[in-house]
């Protein structure tokens, strides 16, 4: 090959010619080529893995979304659904092939199906088994196709109790390794054992789910896995019943079950409230409201506990027992009513005479008939809660306290008129008084005074609010006339009696209060001085004309109504000083020796120093014939009874009674208390109560003692009280009139 020749002499290169790898070029290449087929590999494989298995779990959610899908349109099976497939159980997938998929079908693999839905799978899909539960689908493990070291489960030979499972498998080949397990719902897992082709699953719950897991490998590798789900056997149901839903004082508790407990080791048990559990064998009481628990036992295993809340049993008796009556001439009416805190009131009884009770009823009135007028009956009353059945027991009934009730007379009409105007008319019961005489619509000018009489214009027999009524209907007649006044009300204060406390002993005048430098000072004044128009007051002060012949000159004090009655219209005035033969004297007079029974008889000594009709001839009593009573409102005196009536015949005035001074000086202390009187100093007027010289201690009552044949209750200025006085002390007291003054005569 020729060259060019450059001048010189000098060779050029041929920089055109090819140049290739080199050794080490080509070693460096092969290298990183090595690197990155490391690197690169396993993320190929591992996403063609990947790739795989999400094809499997894509492939699962499809046919389980065709599976339910088609169940939703017909039914499913190799010729069609099995109706007789139960909710739960587990079905192979071979037994439904009829589905239409697009993309894989599972190889071989079980459903659960409940209601129609799938609710657990394990399937053997694209190379891989593939859970499904809960709606989410995991792998598993590799699957095999075709190669099963166990025959598939049979379900039907499965069996549970309920502490256990049984599951039998049959292998295929010999020298097979088997594991097993179960887990609940809470993800507890037990471990199985293995025997002679039986796995036994033990210390499990009652009623409960549970997934099985049952592994079998052979010497070469392969695994089979059997899946499904096993519920343990439940209790049967338990009853609890009680005997009365209504209210009683206790209830009979039954406990039932269908369940076996004859050599199966489960028990029947319960409990009453926070109690202990105990073997139930037969019926009992309880007496309280609580709430009983019954329960099924064996061995570890317990049923779930049946509750029933025991209501309505009343353990108290009722509280409260009372009643009402009226009352005709012949019957009496009673209603009775109660409290119960409980079951409250539902049913009663009646007595009249505290001992024979009527029948029990549900009405709260009965009407006790036949009676008699003026017959007495005790009444009382049971009022019986609702827990009664036919036996009236402590618990279920309280009785009220008994009261006397006395039948009262008829009752008749009275007709008050004015003229030939009805004024007023009202039922009164015979021999009763006929009470507050009317006086509205009716014109009576000052100086003039309304009086009712049993005739008109003022004729026949003048009546009062105590006039009784007799066994038929009357009529009474206003009449208007002239007033005759017989006392006039004190309204001037500087004319109330006074008198200066002289006494140096510690009890009279003194020891109520009256001394020097004291509030009350040394002057005692007697009485009330009011206006007119006030309202009458014990311890008012009146001027009375006793005699026609003299005027408002004799000084009394307004007591009460009669025989302490305020609602009387009859008034009773104490004279302000003691009598002889009936002129003002303070001499004290003796009540004693009568006759040998001393008082029974009455005041016969004391009464002959009042003043008679003749001496004061303007006052009257309304009756000169008395029932005279003891301190306590009977008429024994001592052993003896009292002889009544007594008489006042051809006195203008009489004693004044114990129960007229406990009406004006009220019941806040015992009449017998010192200082009872300092209400009513009035009476201890011209008495040791100032005066020091004065001869008497007080006055004689009307009032004998009811303990004592020798005492009588008398004023004692002493202690400034009502005392028990012996009739022995013939110089220490005298008598004072006491006078009945009708309120029309009353001038206040």
């Amino acid at each position: 090959m020729l060259t060019k020749c450059n001048p010189g002499g000098v060779f050029l290169r041929n920089t055109n010619k090819k140049k290739g790898f080199t050794l080490i070029e080509l070693l460096a290449v092969i290298v990183i080529l090595a690197i990155i087929a490391l690197v690169a590999v396993p993320i190929i494989l591992n996403m063609i893995s990947k790739a795989r298995k999400q094809a499997a779990i894509d492939s699962t959610y499809g046919y389980i979304e065709a599976l339910e899908y088609n169940m939703g349109l017909t039914d499913i099976g190799a010729n069609g659904y099995n109706s007789n497939i139960q909710d739960g159980e587990n079905i192979n997938i071979e037994n439904i092939s009829s589905i239409k998929v697009k993309g894989k079908k599972p190889e071989e693999g079980t459903v659960t199906i409940d209601k129609r839905k799938v609710t657990i799978a394990n399937l053997c899909i694209n190379g891989y088994w593939v859970d499904y539960e809960k709606n989410e689908a995991k792998i598993d493990r590799p699957c095999t196709p075709g190669v099963k070291v166990i025959k598939e489960i049979d379900t039907t030979q499965i069996s549970a109790t309920l502490s256990s499972i049984t599951i039998p498998y049959t292998a295929n080949e010999e020298n097979i390794t088997v594991t097993a397990e179960v887990e609940d719902e809470n993800g507890d897992k037990v471990t199985g054992t293995v025997t002679n082709g039986v796995v036994t699953f033990s210390g499990l719950k009652a009623g409960k789910t549970y997934k099985y897991t049952i592994t079998a490998r052979d010497t070469s590798g392969n695994e089979t896995v059997s899946k499904g789900t096993v519920v343990t056997a439940n209790f049967n149901n338990i009853d609890i019943n009680v005997d009365d839903a209504n209210w009683t004082n206790k209830k009979t508790i039954t406990i039932t079950t269908e369940e076996n407990l004859n050599g199966t080791g489960t028990e029947l048990q319960y409990k009453i409230g926070s109690g202990s559990w105990t073997k139930y064998t037969e019926a009992f009481e309880i007496s309280e409201n609580t709430t009983i628990y019954a329960r099924l036992k064996n061995g570890e295993n317990t049923s779930n506990e049946e509750t029933l809340t025991i209501t309505k049993i009343d353990t108290s008796a009722p509280t409260k027992a009372s009643f009402t009556h009226t009352e005709t001439d012949t019957s009496i009416t009673v209603k009775a009513s109660g409290e119960d805190e409980e079951s409250k009131i539902g049913y009663y009884q009646f007595t009249k005479d505290g001992t024979t009770w009527t029948d029990v009823q549900t009405s709260d009135t009965f009407t006790f008939t036949g009676l008699s007028a003026g017959e007495k009956v005790n009444i009382k009353v049971r009022v019986i809660n609702n827990t009664y059945r036919n036996e009236v027991n402590s618990k279920n009934y309280k009785e009220s306290d008994s009261e006397e009730v006395t039948i009262p007379k008829a009752k008749h009409t009275v007709t008050f008129k004015n003229g030939d105007t009805t004024v007023e008319t009202r039922q009164v019961e015979e021999d009763a008084a006929i009470g507050t005489l009317p006086t509205n619509g009716i014109n009576v000018p000052e100086g003039y005074v309304l009086l009712w009489y049993t005739g008109a214009n003022g004729t026949g027999s003048k009546i009062t609010s105590a006039t009784l009524m007799g066994t038929s209907n009357v009529t009474y007649y206003a009449y208007v006339k002239e007033a005759n006044i017989i006392c006039k009300r004190v309204t001037d204060p500087t004319k109330l009696h006074t008198e200066t406390c002289d006494q140096t002993n510690a009890n009279y005048c003194k020891g109520a209060g009256y001394t020097e430098g004291s509030s009350k000072g040394t002057t005692v004044t007697y009485g009330n001085a009011k206006a007119k128009g006030s309202a009458l007051a014990p311890g008012d002060a009146f001027d009375c004309k006793v005699s026609t012949t003299s005027g408002y000159t004799e000084r009394f004090y307004y007591v009460s109504g009669l025989d302490g009655d305020n609602t009387s219209d009859t008034k009773v005035l104490i004279y302000s000083s003691n009598v002889k033969s009936g002129s003002s004297n303070s001499t004290a007079q003796s009540l004693t020796k009568w006759s040998e029974r001393d008082n029974v008889y009455g005041p016969i000594t004391a009464k002959t120093n009042l003043p008679t009709t003749s001496q004061w001839n303007n006052v009257s009593l309304t009756s000169t014939s008395r029932n005279i009573v003891n301190e306590l409102g009977t008429t024994k005196n001592g052993r003896y009874n009292i002889s009544n009536p007594f008489s006042y015949e051809g006195y203008a005035a009489r004693l004044l009674t114990y129960q007229e001074v406990v009406t004006a000086c009220g019941s806040a202390k015992t009449p017998e208390t010192t200082g009872y009187l300092e209400n009513c100093e009035y009476l201890m007027e011209n008495t040791y109560f100032t005066k020091s010289s004065s001869s008497t201690y007080g006055f004689w009552l009307e009032t004998p003692a009811s303990g004592s044949l020798s005492s009588v209750t008398g004023v004692y200025s002493t202690n400034r009280n009502i005392n028990f006085l012996s009739l022995g002390l013939t110089t220490y007291y005298g008598t004072r009139p006491a006078i009945e003054v009708s309120i029309d005569e009353l001038e206040y």
